[in-house]
């Protein structure tokens, strides 16, 4: 017997749509995993975030706050295609369905804003299973990010 999916509250907005408190929940939750969970020292302030869109997957239950996120990167901006990133599921949240949420939210946020465009990831490398069963293909050769293993991953528009 499989438990319910979370309830979460879906948001998505530009950068200049944000407030203080949720510009700071977003960079805790992204230094909490990236920096501090995996041992990535990388400069988080990228620049990017100034034009990327920002889907929050908030908890509903009260105290609970930000259990997914992830940006995109809109098409012209680091290629011709959209870019997903930063994807993240707050500890407390994973093993729920929450990741495979947040990644269909994206794709609609990106159909319904930039039109048939290709989505790219840059897919840590034990994940490419996980995006493939979403759509996404391999793409060049693995390469180091940050001390982990990663490899481009395309998902070409669903017509």
């Amino acid at each position: 017997m499989s438990s319910p999916k979370p309830s979460l509250h879906w948001d998505c907005r530009f950068f200049s749509e944000l407030s203080n408190l949720e510009v700071y929940r977003m960079l805790s939750l992204r230094e909490s995993v990236f920096v501090v969970e995996q041992h990535c020292p990388y400069q988080e302030a990228d620049g990017l975030d100034i034009e990327a869109l920002h889907l929050f997957g908030w908890a509903e239950r009260p105290g609970a706050g930000l259990a997914a996120y992830l940006r995109i990167l809109p098409p012209g901006l680091k290629s011709p295609r959209a870019w997903l990133g930063r994807i993240i599921v707050a500890p407390p949240w994973r093993g729920k369905g929450v990741g495979k949420q947040l990644i269909l939210h994206a794709f609609q946020e990106v159909h319904h804003r930039f039109g048939a465009v290709e989505i790219a990831i840059s897919a840590q490398y034990a994940l490419t299973g996980y995006y493939r069963e979403l759509g996404f293909r391999k793409q060049g050769t693995p390469y180091d990010e940050d001390g982990i293993k990663h490899i481009c991953m395309i998902k070409e528009f669903d017509k």
